[in-house]
């Protein structure tokens, strides 16, 4: 079963970025950085913390999760007992394909991130089947380097 997902995957992702017109080649690590809205200024740095709205999708078109009210109510998915707000965390403490991304953008970027499961959550988590590829719509509202204390803190738990 995980070996017949894992051979379809190339084909689903070739089927989509077809269906999609994508023509962007994939980065070293397998990354599709699809950039929608230029950003300005600097990128952000591996530890430093980001400010970003997102929309995780399956290549499919299932939504998994957003912070977007809008995106969830139109997904079928929206929790009127989540709060809805952009999500904040440290780069380095994602998934490969995320942190790659978010690395290559700056301040009001928006792009598109294509994430194979080598790159992503491989044989499955959180709910994401075996071998699947994501596909992440994110916008860097803002970034900062880490507080050195909140460093120490923030450990990975997991």
């Amino acid at each position: 079963m995980m070996e017949a997902r894992k051979g379809e995957e190339g084909k689903t992702l070739a089927k989509y970025l077809s269906d999609n017109k994508i023509t962007a080649k994939p980065t070293e690590d397998g990354l599709y950085f699809i950039e929608k809205v230029k950003g300005k200024g600097p990128h952000p740095n591996k530890g430093d913390q980001v400010k970003v709205n997102y929309t995780l999708s399956i290549v499919d078109g299932k939504v998994l999760e957003t912070t977007l009210p809008e995106e969830a109510k139109a997904a079928g998915i929206f929790d009127e007992k989540r709060p809805y707000a952009p999500a904040e965390f440290a780069i380095g403490q994602l998934i490969p394909g995320m942190d790659e991304g978010l690395l290559m953008m700056s301040k009001g970027s928006k792009a598109k991130l294509i994430i194979p499961s080598s790159i992503g959550y491989g044989e499955g988590n959180q709910g994401i089947p075996p071998y699947t590829t994501l596909v992440f719509e994110v916008e860097l509202i803002d970034f900062h380097a880490p507080d050195p204390q909140q460093q120490q803190q923030m450990m990975p738990h997991h």
